[in-house]
C-alpha cells in the first residue's frame, strides 16, 4: 500500500509537470520521463531512493526552471519514501536527538531563507525544510510506537502546496532570478498570484490550510513524548510564517506588465491551491485516507 501511495504521487506529479513543461519547456519532457522511470524503479528497492539526495542538490544548478521544479518535487517525494522505509525497517537510534536536530535545522534554514533574495535558493531552502519536517514527523511517530498517518501526512500535504508554489512562481518569475523582482506579480497574473499566495500561507502553517493540519498533528503528538520539540517547533513555525510572508509581500506590492499565461497552467495552479484549502478545512478526509495506508 505504501508503494502504491507513492507511485500515485509520482504519477500525478509527472502529469502536472508534463502539463507545465508542455507549455513552457518541452525539452523537460524527456527529463521528466527518465526521472519518473527511475523513481518508480526505486520504489521496488527503497534503498535506491537515497540517491535523490544528489538530485536535490543538483537541482540548484540546472538551467531550466522546469527541470528545477521537477527535480525538487520528485526529490521531496522520493526522500520522504526513503526516510519512511528507514523508520519502518530499522530501529532508529537516538530518536530524541534526531527530533531535536531536525527542529534546529528547520530554524536554521528558515533564518537563512529570510535573508535570501535568490529565488532558486529560497525555493531550495523551502523544499529542504519540508523534507526535514518529514523526518521530524517520523521520529516523533516512532517514539510513539506507531507511525500511522503521521508517517505520510507531511509529504501528502506538501505535494499540493509545494507544486502550487513552484508552478505559480514558475510562470510569475519568467526572466527573473530574484525575489525582489517579483514585485507587481498580482498585475502580471492575478489568478496565479492568488495561487502562489495560498500556497505560501499553507506552507507557513496558517489555520484553514492543509499544512496546518500536518503541523497540528505533529506538535500535539510530540507534546505527549517530548514537549521540548513542540516548544521549539512552534518557534520554527513562527520563523516559517515570516519567511513565507516575505515572498507574499513581494508578490502583492508594486505594478507589473501583464503576461499571457496558458489557461491550463492557471487552472492547474488554482486547483492545487483549492485543494490546500479543502484539505485544511476538512482534515478528516486526509486522516481517513492516510490511516488506511499505514
Amino acid at each position: 500500500m505504501i508503494e502504491a501511495f507513492f507511485a500515485a504521487l509520482l504519477g500525478i506529479g509527472a502529469l502536472l509537470c508534463g502539463v507545465y513543461s508542455y507549455s513552457h519547456d518541452r525539452k523537460n519532457l524527456w527529463f521528466l520521463a527518465v526521472l519518473l522511470s527511475t523513481s518508480l524503479l526505486a520504489l521496488t528497492q527503497w534503498e535506491y531512493a537515497a540517491g535523490f539526495f544528489l538530485l536535490l542538490f543538483a537541482s540548484l544548478w540546472v538551467k531550466s526552471f522546469s527541470r528545477f521544479i521537477t527535480a525538487s518535487m520528485f526529490s521531496a517525494i522520493m526522500l520522504s519514501f526513503f526516510f519512511l522505509n528507514v523508520f519502518i525497517n530499522h530501529d532508529v537510534a537516538f530518536l530524541p536527538a534526531v527530533a531535536v536536530v531536525s527542529v534546529f535545522s528547520l530554524c536554521f534554514l528558515a533564518i537563512i531563507a529570510l535573508f535570501e533574495d535568490n529565488l532558486r535558493r529560497f525555493l531550495f531552502y523551502s523544499n529542504s525544510i519540508q523534507i526535514i519536517f518529514v523526518v521530524l514527523d517520523l521520529a516523533v511517530a516512532k517514539m510513539l510506537g506507531k507511525l500511522g498517518a503521521l508517517g505520510t501526512i507531511q509529504i501528502f500535504n506538501y505535494f499540493f502546496a509545494g507544486f502550487a508554489l513552484f508552478f505559480a512562481i514558475g510562470v510569475l518569475a519568467i526572466g527573473k532570478t530574484k525575489i525582489s523582482e517579483l514585485e507587481g506579480s498580482y498585475y502580471t497574473s492575478k489568478w496565479n498570484d492568488i495561487a502562489a499566495t495560498i500556497a505560501c500561507l499553507s506552507l507557513a502553517g496558517l489555520p484553514a490550510f492543509n499544512m496546518f493540519v500536518s503541523e497540528w498533528a505533529l506538535f500535539t503528538a510530540s507534546y505527549a513524548v517530548m514537549p521540548i520539540v513542540t516548544i521549539l517547533g512552534i518557534f520554527a513555525a513562527l520563523l516559517l510564517f515570516v519567511m513565507y510572508y516575505k515572498l507574499v509581500y513581494r508578490l502583492l506590492i508594486g505594478e507589473g506588465a501583464k503576461v499571457r499565461i496558458p489557461r491550463s497552467i492557471t487552472a492547474m495552479n488554482l486547483a492545487l491551491a483549492a485543494l490546500c484549502i479543502i484539505l485544511g478545512v476538512l482534515p478528516t478526509l486526509q486522516f481517513t485516507l492516510l490511516e488506511a495506508l499505514m
